[in-house]
C-alpha cells in the first residue's frame, strides 16, 4: 500500500513537472510566433498528460496548470483584438444577468422540493414548541439526517436511542432517534407535542385542534 502510494505520488510529481515545462515552453514563444503552430502542438500536450494519470489520482489538479496556459493564450487573444474583447464582455455580461435572474428566479422555486427547502427550520421550530416528543414526516429521504443537522440530537444520545427498521440492512432507514419518530404512520395512536408535515399531509390535521406553522414547504403543527 506505502509503496502504491509512493508511486502514485512521484507519477503525480512527473506530471505536473511536465506541465511546468509546457508552460515555460509556451511563455518562452517569441510574440511574433504566438500565433503559428507552437501552441497547436504545446497546448495538447499539456492537457495530454491529465489522461495519462493513475486513475486513482484526481486528474482536474494535474491538468490544473495546463488549463491555466490555455486560458492565458485566449484571454491574450482576446486582450490583443478589441472588437473581440468588447464583444466577449457584452456576452459575458449578459449570459451572467440571465443566469442569476434564473438562478434566483425560477429556478430555485423548481429545485425547492429537491433540496428539500425549509425542512430543517421546520424541525427546529417543531423542536422549540414542546419538550415532548415529535413526530417528524417521512416524506423526505433520510429525516434523521436533518434532525441531526439542525441540531437537534446530541451524538450520545443518537447512539444509545436509535432505532432501525433493518438494522442488518446496507443502507439502514432510522424510524426513531432520542425524542423524534420518522413517518406519521408509525405516530398514530400516540401523543406527540408536534408535527412536521408534508404539504399532502395537512389535512389530517385541522386547524380546529392544531396550531398549523407553515415554513415554504412543510408545515409545523402543534396540539392546542
Amino acid at each position: 500500500m506505502v509503496a502504491r502510494d509512493r508511486r502514485e505520488v512521484k507519477e503525480h510529481l512527473r506530471l505536473l513537472h511536465g506541465a511546468r515545462e509546457c508552460a515555460v515552453e509556451g511563455a518562452n514563444v517569441a510574440p511574433e510566433d504566438r500565433q503559428s503552430g507552437a501552441e497547436a502542438v504545446l497546448q495538447p500536450l499539456c492537457v495530454g498528460l491529465g489522461a495519462a494519470a493513475h486513475p486513482n489520482l484526481n486528474r482536474i489538479n494535474l491538468v490544473w496548470f495546463p488549463l491555466l496556459l490555455l486560458a492565458a493564450v485566449g484571454i491574450d487573444a482576446v486582450i490583443l483584438a478589441r472588437p473581440l474583447l468588447i464583444a466577449t464582455i457584452t456576452v459575458y455580461t449578459l449570459t451572467f444577468g440571465s443566469f442569476a435572474a434564473t438562478y434566483f428566479g425560477d429556478y430555485a422555486e423548481r429545485m425547492s422540493p429537491v433540496f428539500f427547502e425549509s425542512f430543517i427550520e421546520a424541525i427546529t421550530v417543531a423542536s422549540t414548541s414542546t419538550t415532548e416528543r415529535v413526530c417528524v414526516t417521512n416524506q423526505v429521504n433520510m429525516p434523521a439526517i436533518f434532525a441531526a443537522l439542525a441540531g437537534e440530537v446530541d451524538p450520545r444520545s443518537f447512539a444509545s436511542t436509535v432505532q432501525y427498521e433493518d438494522p442488518r440492512a446496507e443502507v439502514r432507514n432510522v424510524i426513531a432517534v432520542d425524542r423524534y419518530v420518522f413517518g406519521l404512520h408509525r405516530c398514530a395512536h400516540q401523543a406527540f407535542g408536534a408535527y412536521v408535515l408534508g404539504l399532502a399531509e395537512q389535512a389530517a390535521f385541522p386547524a380546529e385542534r392544531f396550531r398549523l406553522t407553515r415554513l415554504k414547504r412543510y408545515i409545523v403543527a402543534v396540539p392546542r
